[in-house]
């Protein structure tokens, strides 16, 4: 028997149904409930988005797998097209079937993040002395920055008398880092504030890297 959709005046030999209605239809009408943005905070200086807590730079899968959240949990099978910026899928209801495109956009507001506010006001919690060889100073510059920019931000590298200062905005990483990469070091503290009422350290790690001599063992001298 034929059906005629009460919306468009199409009948069923021209489109299938969906109950009463043409599934283009009932496409039009489920999409008004469908999402049409997401609105996410981005860092204006890195250019990193806050997301679950954590600030991450918004790489194709990042903002590919934010989207697809939005529409899955409807239980809308599809994927995002970045460039056309539209949520593209199969609409498929009591075996009618409709390909359908849906524009999505991602609203950035600024909004900087806490590493990029502690690099602007020369934040930093700890520094790495590096002195000794010239040649073994650079080789463990390089290391050290390589695994160190990984975990936190770096206020600094200069060459000092000596050597090479590095100056680190978080020092929880600090440590650990230096026991991977296999060095010795003296730790020390230094009162340089107060935080919530509680003693503001700064932490400085010397390395010696003296040519063809042993290193010193670790020692941690830190203030109780």
């Amino acid at each position: 028997m034929e059906r005629i959709c009460p919306s468009c005046g199409k009948s069923s030999d021209e489109r299938p149904f969906v109950g009463e209605m043409c599934v283009e239809c009932t496409l039009a009408r489920t999409r008004k409930n469908w999402p049409g943005e997401l609105e996410l905070k981005q860092c204006p200086t890195c250019k990193r988005v806050y997301r679950d807590r954590m600030w991450k730079y918004p790489d194709a899968q990042l903002v590919s797998d934010l989207v697809s959240h939005q529409f899955e949990k409807r239980g809308l099978a599809g994927h995002y097209n970045i460039g056309a910026e539209q949520w593209e899928g199969i609409f498929n209801e009591e075996g009618a079937k409709i390909a359908y495109s849906h524009p999505f956009h991602i609203n950035y507001t600024e909004h900087m993040c806490p590493n990029c506010g502690r690099i602007g006001s020369s934040y930093h919690e700890a520094i790495i002395q590096i002195r000794g060889d010239p040649v073994r100073v650079e080789s463990a510059r390089k290391r050290l920055v390589r695994r160190l920019e990984r975990k936190t931000f770096l206020q600094d590298v200069a060459p000092m008398h000596g050597g090479m200062d590095i100056q680190v905005g978080e020092k929880r990483e600090v440590e650990n880092i230096l026991r991977l990469e296999g060095y010795k070091f003296v730790r020390t503290e230094k009162l340089v504030g107060e935080k919530n009422g509680k003693p503001l350290l700064r932490s400085t790690f010397l390395l010696r890297l003296e040519k063809d001599e042993k290193e010193e063992p670790v020692k941690d001298r830190r203030r109780e």
